[in-house]
């Protein structure tokens, strides 16, 4: 049985007009949303509160991919989608944000955790060696601010290279990564936990966002991988 949508949320007066609004009452001023996507949200007085709201509808691919990420990572469910693309309505569901769409998302979109990303490296000098590639993700996981973060060369293999990290109470994830084809890697996330396994995705996601260094960006789930497709240019 389908589930019932909830009823339509009562949208910020301040919202610009369109699909993706926030909702009146409920921001805690976690500041995720103008993080993720600051050409889409703003901060708002009104009534004596502040609150984030959509200045801006998101236009570009890029924009709904930074948009929608505001809406899986900020601290309370306040960003909701009231449009009828499928793909985006496909993409919340995905992403476990159906309780977020005021339409009827498509009947078959099911949870997924992306947990393979195939990418390729323009520095073809610089990453042609997996250990080179492993160093690198954790010179930038260990310079992240603001979390616990410890992460370590595990094993070097061949064309095979894994890390442990942990960002939390010494709760360690691995990320393993191989040669795929050409200049193109594999990485693979493999949380010890299932609740990480988003947040072990994203770090690596934003890891080959973070300075234009890779290219080619494809995410697919376990069953995507094995399926040869469809994948994603983000978690998200």
């Amino acid at each position: 049985m389908a589930k019932k949508l909830q009823p339509p949320s009562q949208p910020h007066p301040a919202n610009c007009p369109g699909n993706f609004y926030v909702e009146e009452g409920c921001c805690i001023t976690c500041g995720v949303p103008l993080d993720e996507a600051p050409e889409v949200f703003d901060w708002v007085e009104h009534g004596g509160l502040t609150s984030c709201v959509v200045v801006r509808q998101p236009e570009t691919p890029e924009s709904i991919n930074r948009t929608l990420a505001a809406m899986r990572w900020g601290e309370v469910d306040c960003i909701r989608y009231r449009g009828n693309d499928p793909d985006i309505g496909r993409r919340l569901v995905e992403a476990g944000l159906g309780d977020q769409c005021d339409q009827e998302p498509p009947a078959d979109a099911v949870v997924q955790v992306r947990s393979h990303v195939t990418f390729q490296a323009f520095e073809r000098n610089k990453y042609a060696d997996v250990a080179q590639l492993a160093q690198e993700f954790l010179l930038h996981f260990n310079h992240l601010s603001g979390l616990e973060h410890d992460g370590t060369l595990l094993e070097v293999s061949g064309d095979r290279a894994a890390v442990k990290i942990s960002w939390w109470n010494s709760v360690y994830h691995i990320v393993e990564f191989s040669r795929h084809e050409d200049q193109h890697w594999l990485a693979i996330t493999l949380p010890s936990i299932p609740a990480a396994g988003r947040g072990l995705s994203r770090v690596v996601d934003r890891w080959l966002k973070a300075d234009g260094i890779f290219g080619e960006v494809r995410w697919y789930s376990g069953e995507q991988w094995k399926a040869g497709g469809p994948y994603l240019s983000t978690v998200i």
